[in-house]
């Protein structure tokens, strides 16, 4: 850009006359200036080496050979190339009256002859001057109409950009789906930026590693999983908080065939990042800071709208959670109501019963055995009472870890055996075929041998309960490197679909079971399960369709650990018949 002070040495000024004299005397003079100088005798030879050279300023004849000066200067003017440069008129003092003339067809200036050479050169240099002036202001106010035009134009940008921004916004605040925030967001960014590939990715930070979610122009990406370590120059930068730019060439890592302009932005809030945004532009061109700034502010929006879509969701689970809870609650307390009722009635029946033998004469001699029998309801009703609060009260316990036991070292086998003399009889009077499979070789175990053998009578009692007569029953210890297990299976046992995973469930008991027949209220298999989990074992249950067995295995570690205990494992397998 020129300066508004510009200097006038080294200017082409072509002479227009057609008296050699004058030639003559105006070459030296303006050659002493260092100007450098051209000719022209007639018009028409003006006019064409005005065309041709440019030059800065022309000194024009008033009256040429061929035509006069107003004609010259009435067609330089006429003439887009020609029409800015400056004409000083060269006229006698009686052309004077063809001045006004002159100066409406454009000329800038006059000098008559004889002219006085210091005159002469103060209105060179001022037009000079002048043109110079005037062509610096023209290049500046096009720069200027250059700058507005750019400002304007990223003016405009930017409202776009707010506008884009704000859709953007407000369409992942409308939603609460963490997945359909990313899709907005990863298909209004390459919309807007006319991208062709935009790409979302949910950080694990334990595990260093991003997991693609969502992709433009489709989602073939998701389910990809990155390693922060395999991409060093982005994952760094993004995890402190920046945005990446890069000069993509084709690679694999980013499954691009040709080079891309490439953009990383952190998904951030509250210094926390949570994934990030990657923006593939095909034709190389750099992001702006605008776009930067889009994307930046699109991604700190939408960093908000995924953590309140995460708060909303863990707050839903947590409602569906108080809700089951509060069901169960009320379950549990209609069922314990029942079953401590049923005891109850039971004692306060034989009550009412020896209340009234008592009051009869001779009841001892004439109704002594209907005393003794209602004497044993009454014992037993208090005995089922008993059982139901030693159960409810130990299953609070244990889940609360407020069981004080001793731990020592124990001979499994023995144990065993000793549990399966107290049902030998039983198995006996039921016609149950019993197959018991014990390992001699079996190690100690490190225990507490009055909760395993509580854990052992329920399980045998369960299958005593519900196998049918004439079933067969398999009782198994096996030891295996750093444990023993147990296997308890009964065969005869219906079980439909959907049962199996309720079995160490409070409350539940077999179905199609006659609950008269047997006293159970559905708590043993839930106390078993607390039980086995307090001692570091872990159970399992699994259902075979085909032969309808019924297998409970409980595994306990060699020596006791500090470990969390294990959950219980359901399974249900179908044979064919």
């Amino acid at each position: 850009m020129k300066s508004l002070a510009p200097e006038v040495a080294s200017s082409l000024i072509l002479i227009v006359d057609d008296q050699p004299t004058n030639l003559k005397v105006l070459r030296g003079l303006f050659a002493n200036m260092g100007h450098q100088i051209t000719f022209a005798t007639t018009g028409q030879q003006a006019i064409e080496r005005a065309q041709s050279a440019q030059p800065d300023l022309i000194l024009l004849d008033l009256m040429l050979p061929d035509m006069s000066g107003l004609d010259v200067c009435r067609q330089l003017k006429r003439s887009p190339e020609t029409a800015n440069i400056p004409i000083i008129f060269l006229t006698a003092s009686h052309e004077l009256g063809h001045l006004v003339e002159a100066f409406d067809e454009g000329a800038a200036d006059y000098v008559t002859k004889p002219f006085c050479s210091s005159e002469l050169l103060t209105r060179v240099r001022h037009h000079l001057l002048l043109q110079n002036t005037q062509e610096a202001l023209a290049e500046i106010n096009q720069h200027l109409e250059s700058e507005v035009q750019q400002r304007t134009a990223q003016l405009q940008q930017a409202l776009n950009f707010t506008a884009i921004s704000q859709r953007i916004i407000e369409r992942v605040r409308d939603s609460l789906d963490e997945a359909q925030i990313l899709s907005i967001v990863v298909r209004e960014l390459a919309n807007a930026l006319v991208l062709e590939r935009v790409q979302t990715g949910v950080y694990n930070l334990d595990q260093g590693t991003s997991l693609i979610t969502q992709g433009y122009p489709t989602s073939s990406d998701s389910g990809q999983v990155h390693q922060f370590a395999d991409f060093p120059e982005i994952y760094p930068a993004l995890l402190g908080g920046n945005t990446v730019q890069l000069a993509l060439p084709g690679t694999p890592r980013h499954d691009t065939a040709a080079a891309a302009a490439f953009l990383a932005c952190p998904l951030r809030h509250d210094r926390q990042i949570i994934g990030d945004l990657w923006l593939y532009r095909m034709n190389q061109v750099p992001f702006s800071a605008a776009e930067i700034q889009l994307v930046e502010h699109v991604a700190a929006q939408s960093a908000i709208a995924i953590r309140q879509a995460r708060l909303y969701q863990t707050a839903q689970g947590q409602v569906e959670a108080l809700e089951q809870l509060s069901y169960a609650k009320d379950d549990f307390l209609k069922t314990i109501s029942h079953e401590l009722k049923t005891p109850l009635t039971t004692i306060k029946a034989a009550a009412g019963t020896l209340g009234m033998l008592f009051k009869q004469p001779n009841w001892q001699a004439e109704q002594g055995h209907i005393a003794t029998e209602t004497l044993t309801f009454l014992n037993e009703g208090c005995d089922r009472e008993i059982q139901i609060v030693n159960h409810l009260l130990e299953l609070v316990h244990l889940d609360v870890g407020a069981v004080d036991i001793v731990m020592a070292w124990t001979n499994s086998s023995l144990l065993l055996k000793e549990v399966m003399r107290f049902f030998e009889q039983s198995f006996r009077q039921r016609n149950q075929t019993l197959n018991v499979t014990i390992s001699e070789s079996s190690p100690p175990l490190f225990t507490n041998a009055e909760m395993l053998e509580r854990i052992l009578i329920e399980l045998l009692d369960n299958a005593l309960k519900y196998s049918p007569a004439e079933e067969t029953i398999d009782v198994a210890l096996t030891d295996s490197p750093g444990a023993v297990t147990f296997t308890i299976s009964n065969s005869g046992v219906v079980l439909p679909d959907q049962q199996l995973e309720r079995m160490f469930e409070t409350f539940y008991r077999l179905p199609k079971a006659d609950r008269w027949q047997h006293d159970g209220i559905g708590l043993g298999l839930a106390l078993v399960k607390k039980q086995v989990d307090y001692l570091r074992g872990k159970i399992s249950a699994q259902y075979d369709d085909g032969s309808q067995r019924l297998t409970f295995t409980a595994t306990f570690p060699l020596n006791w650990t500090e470990d969390e205990p294990n959950m219980g494992e359901t399974t249900r397998e179908t044979s064919m018949q």
